[in-house]
């Protein structure tokens, strides 16, 4: 019960304060999603039959499992079900199911990359500077190389991160940066942009929030956009939707508002992507 934690944790030991509530004279920040094609829907839609294949075979295993310990007295099954899931070979199942989920990811970034390009390119037109966030390295670099930008990643040496920071913040003629969503997503500032995009996702809702606040921050005067450049009908937007969620269980248990109920983000993800695909829509959300 969400709202029952909230209540409790700030009767015992619990004290939060907004940013919006500390920083009182900070602008406004809004997230938008820009729906876009991908070019290797055919290499897509292979790899997304392989995977949902996959998660089938091991959901059938799963059942069988349990129907094998169906007939043990609670206390016993719970143990067996403990055991399974510290076993070496369901370790490397859990393993295998983020290296075939990262796969598609990818797959869904490779895809709209001459989008993404045209979208950046668009943008670049209005003089604004823009930070990039995305995740794998192909991606940082095919971008930084595509628009002669600098870029930041777990490569990326101290004395190279604050140089590129420091171009990127004081040069006017440096319009762009591009940024390893997990690498520069924190301890830096990047507040000579209001616009943020991002054409990869992270598994978390911290992580996005950390992202857009190397732009959101003090000395920022302008208002942020964040720009969601999602691949249409992929990973991309269930993702995205699950981390929407994320954030309002978050916010239920914290905040004490918000209706939602606790999951597990690769189990919801595992449920999705053998639905029927959906078509995703542009909309602002605050």
């Amino acid at each position: 019960n969400l709202e029952e934690l909230n209540t409790r944790l700030r009767a015992t030991c619990y004290i939060r304060r907004r940013k919006a509530e500390v920083l009182t004279e900070l602008p406004p920040k809004q997230r938008t999603i820009v729906p876009v094609d991908i070019t290797n829907r055919s290499e897509y839609g292979r790899a997304r039959t392989k995977l949902i294949a996959w998660i089938r075979e091991n959901a059938a295993k799963d059942e069988v499992f349990l129907a094998s310990i169906a007939h043990l007295p609670v206390d016993e099954m719970q143990a067996r079900v403990r055991e399974r899931a510290n076993s070496a070979a369901e370790r490397a199942r859990r393993a295998e199911q983020l290296v075939r989920i990262g796969k598609l990811k990818q797959l869904a970034a490779a895809g709209k990359m001459n989008a993404v390009q045209q979208w950046v390119e668009t943008f670049l037109e209005s003089g604004e500077k823009l930070v990039i966030f995305a995740h794998h390295q192909t991606i940082l670099g095919e971008l930084a190389a595509r628009f002669s930008a600098d870029s930041i990643s777990g490569s990326t040496s101290p004395v190279e991160r604050q140089q590129a920071v420091d171009r990127f913040q004081e040069d006017p003629t440096r319009k762009l940066i591009v940024c390893n969503i997990r690498s520069a997503g924190v301890g830096i500032t990047l507040t000579a942009a209001s616009n943020v995009c991002f054409v990869e996702l992270d598994w978390t809702p911290a992580a996005h929030d950390q992202a857009e606040d190397r732009c959101h921050r003090i000395t920022q005067e302008s208002s942020v956009n964040a720009w969601y450049l999602l691949a249409e009908n992929t990973i991309d937007t269930d993702i995205y939707e699950l981390i929407e969620a994320k954030r309002t269980i978050v916010d239920a248990a914290t905040e004490g508002d918000g209706d939602a109920s606790d999951f597990s983000i690769l189990r919801e993800l595992r449920e999705r992507l053998t639905r029927t695909d959906r078509t995703g829509s542009a909309r602002a959300v605050k």
